[in-house]
């Protein structure tokens, strides 16, 4: 299969989000990139993973707004994504019905999180997204590696 790489500039009209800003997404982590000579390359594959993460045209939606902090108290949000490849149309069906039963259904002492599942079929993978607090994040992993040991979907 071959690989699709975008330029900064390409991402940058695509997202309608200045290059300037792309190239910062990069420095921070935000958007995976790898440099070849001297110019940032994206695959489509960590394009992906990014807009999935919502920048919704704005830029804003990644940062804490410190207005709803308190100065004293950090807030810590974990993400995870978890590709399970080679998995059928059958289990796939069965690990999103579970993970979206598990978001669905968390506790109060999770506070804000979510969960995206999305099934790649060309490729036979089921792609989770998780985002949310530590113990939220840990906890839905537990639970992920549990289901997949009873139905006996290799780890």
């Amino acid at each position: 299969m071959e690989t699709k790489f975008y330029s900064v500039e390409d991402v940058s009209r695509m997202l309608n989000i200045h290059p300037k800003t792309i190239g910062r997404y990069i420095r921070e982590g935000k958007l995976l990139a790898t440099k070849i000579g001297k110019t940032w390359r994206i695959t489509g594959d960590a394009l992906s993973r990014f807009t999935e993460v919502s920048i919704k045209g704005n830029e804003d939606t990644f940062a804490f707004k410190s207005g709803n902090l308190e100065k004293s108290t950090p807030k810590i949000s974990v993400s995870a994504v978890i590709d399970i490849e080679g998995i059928s149309v059958e289990d796939a069906t069965m690990l999103t019905n579970t993970l979206i039963a598990i978001g669905n259904s968390k506790g109060g002492e999770h506070g804000n999180s979510s969960i995206s599942v999305q099934y790649i079929k060309a490729e036979m993978k089921l792609r989770a997204m998780l985002w949310g607090s530590v113990s939220f994040v840990e906890t839905t992993l537990s639970l992920l590696t549990d289901i997949l040991n009873k139905y006996n979907i290799k780890t």
